[in-house]
C-alpha cells in the first residue's frame, strides 16, 4: 500500500548551493538563504501482512536512505502556490522558502545533480556552431542542456546569443588565462566538446600546441573541488588515416591507409597530433569517459574555421563571377571522376551528442560522414547552379595555376566585401586554398566506412549535394558571402 511519510532531512552543502542557484534561475529573483534542514513528505510503498481479521501494516517500515521521524499515516500535503514567500509551519531553525513555483525537492535535486552542462571549446567554428545549435534543440539527447561556448576571440556578430548560455573567450595555451576564465564554471561542466585546433608549420609543433590546449582545459575542470566533469568528445579527422599531409617535410613519405578508412586501422608511423590527443584522453580513464569523432571534409558555416572547404569555394566562385572569369576546376581528372565524402556539421554534432550520452559509445572512436559519396564533377555542377556561373568541363590539357592566381585576389575580395556590405573578413583568413588544392590532387578515393557507427546505434546521415545548397544559404544569411551569386 502507499502511505505518506513526514521526515526531517539534511541537505548536503553542495546540493544546497545548487538548490539556491536553481531557485534563483526559476524565480528570476533573489531568494532568502536556505536552511540545510528541511521537512519533506514522501509517498512510499510498504509491505502488507494479511490476517484473518483483515490487513494490517507491518510493524517495521524501512525507508532506504532517509531517517524517519515519527512516521504517521496521513494524506499527502499539497504545497499551495503563492506570489509571496511563505514560511513553513515548523520552527524557524528548519525553514524552507517556496518562491513562485511549486517544485518538489527531489525534482530540484535531480535537475541540479544530473542536468548536463556542455562546454564547447571552438564554438565559433563550423563544428562548434553545429553543436551549439543541436544542443539547444528541445529534442537534443540527454537534454535540456546548459551550454557554455568558448573560443580564442570575442563573439562574432553572426553567432546568435541564444545558442549559448554564456560566451567565454580565452587562450587555452595560457594556463593562467584558462584558469581565470574556466574556474567560475568548473563545478558545473559535465561534458566537454572539443572542436578546437591550432595549426603550426610542423606536425611536432602541432602535437605540442594542441596537447597543451586540451590538457590545460581538462586540468582546470577536473581539479575543481566539486568537479562534475564526466565525458569528453574529441573531434579529429581523416588525417588519422592519411598522416601529417600538411607537413612539407613528411608529406612525400606518407602512404595512406586503403579506403574506405575504418576505425581499426593501425596508426601510421609518423607524428600526428590526433594520436596525441587520443592518448591524452585515455590517460584520464577511468575517471573520465571519452569518444573520438573522425570527420571527413566538414561542410558547415563559419568565418573562423581554418579548413573551410565550402567557404573557400564560395570565395573563389564569387571572385570569378565578380570579374567574369571562368569557374574552372583546379584538381585532377582522378578526383574529378572518383568518389569523395564529406561531413555535414549537423551530422557531426548529432553523433557527438549521441556518443556523450550513450553508454555503448563510451571510450570508442567513430568515423563520421554523411553516409553518401559524390564526385567532384557532380559537386562542381551544383556550385555552378548556386553561384550562377557557367559550368566549365575539365580539360587535362589546360594548365591552371590556381594557387598563383588566387594569391593575387585578396584586394578583389576586399572590394566585394565593401560593395556588398559583408561581414568584415580577409580572404587569407577565411580560405584554405593550399589545403583544398592538396585534397583535389589526391590519388586515392577519400571515403570512410560508417559501419562501426551504425553497429553501435548511430544512423545520422545527410545528402551531401543538398547540404551544399543549405550551407551556402546559411553563409549568405550570416552575411559572410554575397547574397546573390
Amino acid at each position: 500500500m502507499m502511505i505518506s511519510v513526514s521526515a526531517i532531512e539534511r541537505i548536503p552543502e553542495n546540493i544546497l548551493a545548487r538548490l539556491a542557484s536553481f531557485m534563483r534561475r526559476k524565480s528570476g529573483k533573489r531568494t532568502r538563504p536556505l536552511s540545510p534542514v528541511v521537512q519533506v513528505t514522501r509517498t512510499v510503498a510498504v509491505p502488507v501482512q494479511e490476517e484473518q481479521q483483515g490487513a494490517t501494516i507491518a510493524a517495521d517500515i524501512v525507508v532506504p536512505t532517509q531517517t524517519v521521524v515519527a512516521p504517521t499515516v496521513a494524506a499527502p500535503i499539497s504545497l499551495r502556490r503563492s506570489s509571496r514567500d511563505r514560511r513553513s509551519a515548523i520552527s524557524s531553525d528548519y525553514e524552507v522558502y517556496l518562491n513562485e513555483e511549486h517544485l518538489s525537492l527531489s525534482h530540484m535535486e535531480h535537475e541540479i545533480q544530473y542536468s548536463p552542462v556542455a562546454l564547447i571549446v571552438g564554438v565559433t567554428g563550423m563544428a562548434g556552431l553545429g553543436l551549439a545549435e543541436a544542443l539547444k534543440k528541445e529534442t537534443a539527447l540527454g537534454g535540456p542542456w546548459k551550454v557554455y561556448g568558448a573560443a580564442r576571440r570575442s563573439k562574432p556578430s553572426w553567432l546568435p546569443s541564444s545558442l549559448v548560455d554564456r560566451y567565454i573567450y580565452f587562450d587555452a595555451l595560457n594556463i593562467h588565462d584558462t584558469q581565470e576564465k574556466l574556474s567560475p564554471i568548473s563545478n558545473e561542466v559535465t561534458h566537454v566538446f572539443w572542436v578546437a585546433i591550432q595549426v603550426r608549420d610542423t606536425e611536432e609543433a602541432n602535437v605540442t600546441v594542441n596537447s597543451a590546449m586540451l590538457s590545460n582545459v581538462l586540468n582546470v575542470l577536473k581539479m575543481a573541488p566539486a568537479s562534475r566533469l564526466s565525458h569528453i568528445t574529441l573531434q579529429t579527422g581523416t588525417k588519422h588515416y592519411l598522416g601529417p599531409i600538411f607537413d612539407s617535410a613528411l608529406a612525400s613519405q606518407l602512404v595512406p591507409r586503403d579506403p574506405p578508412f575504418s576505425e581499426d586501422s593501425p596508426r601510421l608511423p609518423f607524428p600526428n597530433f590526433y594520436y596525441a590527443l587520443e592518448d591524452l584522453l585515455k590517460s584520464y580513464s577511468p575517471s573520465l569517459t571519452y569518444s573520438v569523432h573522425r570527420s571527413s571534409i566538414i561542410i558547415g558555416a563559419s568565418s573562423r574555421s581554418i579548413y573551410n572547404t565550402l567557404l573557400t569555394l564560395a570565395v573563389y566562385a564569387s571572385i570569378c563571377k565578380y570579374e567574369g572569369l571562368p569557374f574552372k576546376y583546379p584538381g585532377t581528372r582522378y578526383t574529378w571522376e572518383h568518389f569523395c565524402d564529406m561531413s555535414d556539421a549537423r551530422v557531426l554534432a548529432e553523433q557527438q551528442i549521441w556518443a556523450s550520452v550513450s553508454d555503448t559509445a563510451k571510450n570508442q572512436a567513430f568515423n563520421c560522414t554523411n553516409g553518401d559519396v559524390f564526385t567532384w564533377k557532380s559537386f562542381w555542377m551544383v556550385l555552378c547552379e548556386i553561384f550562377d556561373v557557367d559550368f566549365v568541363p575539365f580539360d587535362d590539357a589546360e594548365e591552371f595555376d590556381w594557387l598563383g592566381e588566387m594569391k593575387e585576389k585578396g584586394r578583389v575580395w576586399d572590394a566585394i566585401v565593401e560593395e556588398k556590405g559583408l561581414y568584415k573578413t580577409k580572404m587569407e583568413e577565411i580560405s584554405c586554398f593550399a589545403a583544398l588544392n592538396m585534397v583535389l590532387h589526391f590519388e586515392f578515393q577519400h571515403v570512410c566506412s560508417m559501419n562501426k557507427s551504425r553497429e553501435f546505434g548511430f544512423f545520422g546521415h545527410a545528402d551531401t549535394l543538398k547540404s551544399v545548397r543549405m550551407w551556402v544559404e546559411r553563409l549568405r544569411d550570416m552575411n559572410i558571402i554575397p547574397k546573390e551569386g
